[in-house]
């Protein structure tokens, strides 16, 4: 990922002070229902790359959110990997929906409302980060789509693999997996000194961009410790 790149995801519209003003804690129980399947299968895994689920995402998410306050910076790395990939499927997503929506509405003569599960699953989330939330929507999108091929397949249209939910299952695995790639807890200033810790973390993850060490991107979801150059 080049710098330039880097910077276009990752730009960020100055903090008000309207959001300065705002409580320092908040709490509340965000609901989410699943009708598929599919989407259900997502949400637990185990702990093997490409296999984790929702649940084993949420947990690692919640380690590198430490590393992040704790001034890691390759937590923040994995964090814009991890936004990314989030923005990646849903472009996909959103591509798929709009070929199914256009494949129900040129059904002439039907009024077709979308196949809905009679005992569809209630989930109640509460996540410390929203990396966890954003990775949450990323189901309920595919639990839509989901519910938009079954109903399409199940009037007798066929629908062509490329434009099917399970295309995009892979990169949502991908996505599961990215916070695996965090290995160890450095410090910025651990790597500033290249102390032993600062040459285990660069073997085992890579050497760091110097834009995230030194703090040159701004990052929505970040401003705990990234710079606002």
């Amino acid at each position: 990922m080049t710098k330039s790149q880097q910077t276009e995801n990752h730009e960020l519209i100055p903090e008000s002070s309207q959001t300065k003003a705002l409580p320092l804690y908040m709490d509340g129980d965000i609901h989410l229902t699943l009708h598929t399947r599919l989407a259900q299968s997502l949400l637990n895994g185990n702990w093997k790359a490409y296999q984790q689920g929702l649940w084993q995402f949420a947990t690692k998410v919640r380690d590198l959110w430490k590393g992040h306050q704790a001034d890691d910076p390759y937590a923040d790395w994995c964090f814009m990997k991890i936004d990314e990939k989030i923005n990646h499927i849903q472009e996909a997503m959103q591509k798929i929906e709009q070929h199914l929506t256009y494949r129900l509405s040129q059904l002439r003569g039907f009024n077709i409302p979308l196949f809905e599960n009679p005992k569809p699953m209630p989930l109640t989330l509460r996540f410390v980060t929203p990396f966890s939330y954003m990775a949450a929507a990323v189901l309920s999108e595919l639990d839509y789509i989901s519910r938009q091929a079954y109903t399409l397949r199940h009037i007798g249209q066929i629908v062509e693999f490329n434009q099917l939910p399970i295309s995009v299952v892979p990169s949502i695995r991908q996505l599961f997996s990215i916070p695996l790639a965090w290995k160890v807890h450095v410090s910025r200033q651990d790597i500033r000194d290249n102390n032993a810790l600062a040459k285990e973390a660069k073997d085992k993850m890579g050497e760091i961009p110097a834009v995230i060490l030194n703090k040159e991107l701004k990052f929505l979801f970040l401003l705990n410790t990234l710079s606002g150059r």
